[in-house]
C-alpha cells in the first residue's frame, strides 16, 4: 500500500503553480524584459513553510546583492584588462558549485559574480543588467513571501509544536519501557532498536522545524522557549537511552558502583512520572510534584558522585564498566536539570499561552 504524501507537498506545488501563472500574466501585460529571473527566484525560495521560505529568501537576496556589488567592483578593476574577466568567471565556478553543499547564500554570491562578469562580453550594458538583476530578484522575493503567507499558509512554528508532541511522546514511552525492563532485569536493547531509530528521525525533524520557526515573525515565536526546553528534554532522553545500553550490559565492578546504581534506579524510576506531570502541567491540570522527588534523588546522586571522586583521588583504580556507569549518571543529572528548566519555563508563561501549547501537545 502506497503511503500518502504529506499535505505540504501538494500545497507547495499548488503555491508554485499559482505564482508562476501570476508572473506569466504580468509578463504578458507589462512585457517584462527579464521575467525569468523573477520566476526563478520565486520557484527557488518557495519552501514547505513560512520560516523556511524566509530563510531561503534571505539567503537569495543577500547572496545576490553582495555578488552583484562585488561583480561590479571587479568590472571596474578589470576595465583595462577585459580578458581577465573570463579567467575569473571560470575560477569562480568551483566555489559556486562547492558551496551548494552547505550554503545557498555563498553559492548564489559566487554565481552572481560569474553572471556579471560573463555579461560584460555581450553588447548589453553590464551595469544596467546588474541593477535589473537586483530589481527582479527583489520583486520575486516579495512575491514569493506573499504567496507563502497567503496561499495555503503553513507555519514552521505549528509544525514544530506538532512534531515536538510526537517526539516527546515517543521518547517518554520508549524511556519508560526501557527503564521498566532494566529494573526487572529484562532489558534487551536490540528489541527496541526500531523505536530508537524512529525517535532519532522524529527528533531530527523537530529540530529542523525549530530552526525554521526562528525565522518567522514574532507572533509565531511566543511558544518557542518552552518548546525548545521540551525539545532538549526529548533529545536528552535519547542520549540516556543510549547510555542505558552500556550500563545494562555491563555489571558494576565494585561495591561503590553497586551502591551508585541503587541510587540511580530510584531516580530513573521517577523520571517518566515527572515527564508526564510536566506535560500535564502545561494545561494547569496538575502539579509537578515529581520534580521534588527528582531534586531529592539528584541530590543523593550528586553526593555519591562526590564520594566516588574523593575515592578516586585517593588512588581508586577505575574499571571500564565504572566509567560507563559514571557517564550514565552524568546523563541522568543533565536530564534532571532539563526537567527543572522546562518546569521553570512553564511557570513563567501566562495561562493563556499554556493552554494553546498544551492543545498542540495533546494534553
Amino acid at each position: 500500500m502506497t503511503k500518502k504524501p504529506p499535505k505540504w507537498i501538494s500545497q507547495r506545488a499548488w503555491r508554485a503553480a499559482s505564482v508562476a501563472a501570476l508572473i506569466v500574466c504580468l509578463d504578458k501585460i507589462l512585457a517584462l524584459p527579464y521575467v525569468y529571473w523573477m520566476l526563478m527566484t520565486v520557484i527557488i525560495i518557495l519552501q514547505p513553510n513560512l520560516g523556511a521560505t524566509i530563510r531561503k529568501t534571505g539567503q537569495r537576496v543577500l547572496g545576490t546583492v553582495l555578488g552583484v556589488l562585488v561583480g561590479m567592483l571587479l568590472l571596474a578593476l578589470t576595465a583595462q584588462h577585459s580578458h581577465w574577466r573570463v579567467d575569473l568567471s571560470v575560477a569562480l565556478i568551483f566555489p559556486a558549485v562547492y558551496c551548494l553543499a552547505f550554503s545557498y547564500a555563498y553559492a548564489i554570491f559566487f554565481a552572481s559574480i560569474i553572471l556579471i562578469l560573463a555579461l560584460s562580453g555581450n553588447q548589453l550594458d553590464p551595469w544596467l543588467m546588474a541593477v535589473e538583476r537586483l530589481f527582479y530578484t527583489g520583486l520575486g522575493a516579495v512575491i514569493g513571501l506573499l504567496a507563502t503567507y497567503l496561499l495555503w499558509p503553513n507555519r514552521a512554528g505549528t509544525n514544530f509544536r506538532q512534531q515536538l508532541a510526537l517526539s516527546l511522546s515517543q521518547a517518554q514511552q520508549l524511556f519508560e519501557q526501557a527503564v521498566n525492563d532494566y529494573l526487572q532485569g529484562q532489558y534487551q536493547p536490540e528489541q527496541l532498536q526500531p523505536r530508537y531509530t524512529q525517535l532519532g528521525n522524529s527528533l531530527l525533524q523537530a529540530r529542523r522545524y525549530f530552526d525554521e520557526a526562528g525565522f518567522e515573525p514574532a507572533v509565531a515565536l511566543n511558544y518557542l522557549d518552552i518548546g525548545h526546553a521540551l525539545l532538549l528534554l526529548a533529545e536528552r532522553l535519547q542520549e540516556l537511552l543510549q547510555g542505558l545500553c552500556l550500563v545494562a550490559t555491563q555489571p558494576a565492578a565494585n561495591i561503590a558502583d553497586s551502591q551508585l546504581l541503587e541510587h540511580l534506579r530510584v531516580l530513573i524510576a521517577v523520571i517518566p512520572k515527572a515527564i508526564q506531570q510536566l506535560i500535564t502541567a502545561l494545561n494547569h491540570q496538575g502539579s509537578v510534584s515529581a520534580l521534588c522527588c527528582l531534586d531529592e534523588g539528584l541530590e543523593n546522586i550528586e553526593q555519591r558522585i562526590a564520594q566516588l571522586r574523593a575515592e578516586q583521588q585517593r588512588g581508586l583504580t577505575l574499571h571500564p564498566a565504572n566509567q560507563n556507569i559514571r557517564l550514565f549518571v552524568h546523563c541522568v543529572s543533565l536530564l534532571c536539570i532539563d526537567l527543572k528548566f522546562a518546569a521553570v519555563a512553564i511557570e513563567q508563561l501566562p495561562a493563556r499561552n499554556l493552554g494553546m501549547i498544551s492543545s498542540h501537545l495533546g494534553t
